[in-house]
């Protein structure tokens, strides 16, 4: 047997590791990420106040740099604004494909209930109408809003949405109020709202409004506003082709269908006829207004369009 001696020079001996007090890292073979020593001690837990200051600065990188929905005319706004307007269109459409293809065969084969009973939720057939109103309404508005952008850009603002055409809220209170005689005579009087003939007389009319109003903005372009110039801008000619050979005012003429048609197809006869009224006599004074400054901005060209061409609003030939 080979002594100690006798071992090959190519066989090495190691010298055991020194694990007294002054022993380093190196000499234990350890390195960053491996034991805790000394040299790299165990971070203590984070106090209270530590975990408070974290979560403040993480919500402080998610809160936004611009303000949304406070009415100014920002593009976050007009998404926003767009995006609940569509969504309401898509409900009321929805609505109306689900229910209202079998409105009629519903009414026609089953008895109206007596006046005054049953929950409102279960006199369906009168409570289907209100699928089309969901659609129309939003369309509107988002019309208004889009065709300003395209057609007249240097006029677009967040008002041009018309939400408010008045400062006294009278449009959104017209609304209200449709919306309750509605309400009201489907639970009182359930068969006032059950005529096919003013639904398709109330459709007709929304479309055609509708159809007038856009025709009426998308044709004057830089002209068309939906406020009362007193002083003709730059670039305000006087429209009298397309839509405007009609009617002298058919921007205000498809509101007047629109609006009363609307009421036509709730079958609401209290705000029909306030509709009627009320419009009325507020396009009276507004187009009078309106043509007298028209007369100041183009003379004795708009004195003989005046002439050859009817107004087609109510009062007003």
């Amino acid at each position: 047997m080979a002594s100690r001696g006798d071992l090959p020079s190519s066989i090495t001996q190691r010298r055991a590791p020194d694990f007294s007090s002054s022993a380093t890292e190196t000499d234990l073979g350890l390195r960053s990420g491996g034991w805790h020593t000394e040299t790299s001690p165990v971070d203590a837990a984070p106090t209270t106040t530590e975990r408070t200051e974290r979560q403040s600065s993480f919500l402080e990188t998610l809160r936004p740099v611009a303000s949304l929905g406070d009415g100014n005319h920002t593009p976050q706004n007009v998404a926003l604004t767009s995006f609940a307007l569509g969504g309401v269109a898509g409900l009321g459409l929805a609505w109306s494909l689900y229910i209202f293809g079998t409105a009629v065969t519903s009414i026609l084969g089953s008895s109206v209930p007596p006046a005054g009973t049953g929950s409102m939720f279960s006199l369906g057939p009168a409570l289907r109408l209100l699928g089309p109103v969901f659609v129309a309404l939003p369309l509107y508005h988002f019309l208004e809003y889009i065709v300003t952008a395209l057609y007249n850009p240097a006029a677009v603002e967040y008002d041009s949405f018309m939400f408010s055409p008045d400062p006294d809220g009278r449009f959104s209170l017209a609304l209200l109020a449709s919306l309750v005689e509605f309400l009201v005579e489907v639970y009182l009087f359930p068969s006032m709202k059950l005529h096919w003939w003013t639904w398709a007389l109330g459709l007709l009319c929304l479309v055609v409004g509708q159809t007038c109003r856009t025709l009426a903005m998308t044709t004057a372009k830089r002209s068309f506003n939906h406020y009362v110039a007193s002083v003709r801008e730059p670039g305000h000619v006087l429209v009298t082709s397309g839509i405007y050979r009609l009617a002298r005012h058919p921007s205000y003429l498809g509101f007047y269908l629109w609006a009363v048609g609307l009421q036509i197809y709730l079958g609401n006869p209290i705000c029909t006829l306030a509709y009627v009224g009320v419009l009325g006599m507020f396009f009276q004074s507004r187009i009078a207004y309106e043509e007298q400054a028209l007369i100041r901005f183009f003379g004795a060209d708009y004195v003989r369009y005046q002439q050859t061409t009817a107004a087609l609003v109510p009062y007003i030939y």
